[in-house]
Order: C-alpha cells, then structure tokens, then sequence
C-alpha cells in the first residue's frame, strides 16, 4: 500500500461508510497524514476497515486521530437521503469533512469512482483506494468506527430496534434484516427511498 501519492502535496483521503445500507446515516471521513510514518505495527495495520475486526478497527480509531496532521468526520441522515438522494448526499458528506479540516489540502485523494470538484483543489478518485492508500484507509477506519458506534447508541436507546439484526449487520441488507422487514414493515429510521426487489409494495406502506 503506498503511503501517499505525490509527496510534494498537501494530501487528504476521504472515504465513505453507509452508501449502502438499508437504515440511518451515510458517514465519511477525511484524514491528512504526516509526511513521516513510523512504520510501526499500528502504521502497517492501517488497511481497509472492511479487512479489519472491530477490535483492530477500535484500536486504529485512536491511533489514526493521534497521528493525523489533521482529520474530519460527517454525516447525513436518512431524511435527507430520501430527499435529495444517496448521490447527492455523498458528495455532500465529503465536502463537508473537507470544510471541517483546519489544515487545508492541496491535492484530495477519494476512495470510488466519482466526486464533485472541491474549491478547485486537484483530486484523484481511486477504485477500491482504501487498499492503495493509507489516507484513504485511515478515513474508511474512522467513518467506519462513527458508524457503527452510531448503530449501537440506535439500538440502546430504541431496543425495538434489535429486531432487525441491526447489531450484526448494522445496516445492510441481510437477509435477516429483509425478512425482518416484511415481517415488521420500516422503521422511521430506514431509506424509505431505497428499493429492494424482494419486497412487495405493501411494505413500504406500512
């Protein structure tokens, strides 16, 4: 994995989690790093979130926010989701980290295929970058730790909640969670505008 792309900028990875679950927020994470690593065991654990357990992810979560020149973290809710649509709100939750960041980027690295020009700052979008780059990495750890830390607060405090399997598929469309929803019809906290073929209409109307 490459620590960075071109050494003579100012480089910030951002990185998704969420686009594609079925229930509550899209989150994003925007992370700078120095121009030095350690090279450590913690430095060489920086991967793609998806590669890691939540006990390494955890322990990246800390580490990655120490190290950083700088970070950023944001979210979007279902509401406007369903309003303005997953794309839209994808860019958005992005742009929104890099307004956040205090140390301003010259050269923005994005994990996927599309992104919406920022402040004409030079960007490179990067297929399946949380494997390529360990900016990119660390943002995909961070959004993926705010987002599933978010799904738990969800569950503790709406316990009804538990009957869609959230806890193990925070989100996604498992089958469990499906079959959950025919069986129960949405939460107030599901994309209402997400379509799953599986599913007749009548439970959309619930």
């Amino acid at each position: 994995m490459n620590y960075f792309y071109d050494r003579n900028n100012i480089e910030v990875g951002l990185d998704e989690c969420a686009r594609g679950v079925l229930l509550g927020r899209i989150y994003a994470a925007a992370v700078i790093f120095p121009y030095e690593f350690n090279n450590n065991k913690l430095d060489k654990l920086i991967v793609d979130s998806k590669k890691l357990s939540k006990k390494k992810r955890l322990l990246l979560y800390d580490y990655i926010k120490e190290r950083s020149i700088d970070y950023a973290i944001s979210w979007i809710d279902e509401k406007e989701i369903d309003e303005k649509g997953i794309q839209y709100c994808n860019m958005k939750v992005f742009h929104d980290c890099l307004n956040k960041l205090k140390k301003k980027p010259t050269f923005i690295l994005v994990d996927g295929t599309q992104f919406k020009k920022y402040n004409d700052i030079p960007h490179l979008c990067v297929k399946k970058g949380d494997s390529k780059y360990k900016s990119i990495a660390a943002a995909s750890v961070l959004a993926k730790v705010e987002h599933d830390n978010y799904i738990d607060e969800l569950c503790k405090s709406n316990s009804d909640l538990l009957k869609y399997d959230l806890l193990n598929n925070m989100g996604y469309g498992t089958k469990k969670h499906i079959e959950s929803i025919k069986l129960h019809g949405f939460c107030k906290y599901h994309r209402l505008s997400y379509k799953i073929k599986s599913l007749n209409k009548n439970v959309y109307n619930k």
